[in-house]
């Protein structure tokens, strides 16, 4: 119940529990007073269900953007001129794989070399397996 009504909701809540209870012991209260409470307490229900239920499809939303990541690619096309020296070139490539792209595609111009590199967009699902 802790957990599913949360901090600022549960205080109320339980508030207005301990009230009606009270209220309930002295059998010389008004009945408006239980009304009142009554009230009270059928609106902070309702606030708390209109919170949760605002949650829930907020987090589902967030849910199936990252799941849709899990099959997209990024792509991206460098081009680096034909005069880099081998190391240079090994360089600039490695630069590329610390950013997680993958250079699948090389193809030569006339004064520079093309790379066709892809990568999955980050996602904490990708974890997900290798924690289980």
């Amino acid at each position: 119940l802790i957990n599913f009504l949360g901090g600022y909701t549960l205080k109320r809540f339980v508030l207005l529990l301990c009230l009606l209870f009270l209220i309930s012991c002295d059998q010389g209260s008004e009945n408006s007073e239980i009304q009142r409470l009554t009230k009270e307490l059928d609106q902070t229900l309702q606030e708390a269900h209109e919170f949760f239920q605002g949650a829930t499809s907020t987090g589902t939303g967030m849910a199936t953007k990252e799941v849709e990541k899990l099959f997209t690619f990024e792509y991206r096309v460098e081009e680096f001129e034909n005069s880099l020296t081998s190391e240079e070139l090994q360089d600039k490539l490695q630069e590329l794989g610390q950013e997680r792209w993958e250079c699948f595609h090389a193809e030569p111009l006339a004064k520079s070399l093309r790379f066709f590199c892809k990568r999955r967009p980050k996602t904490y699902l990708r974890y997900i397996p290798k924690l289980l």
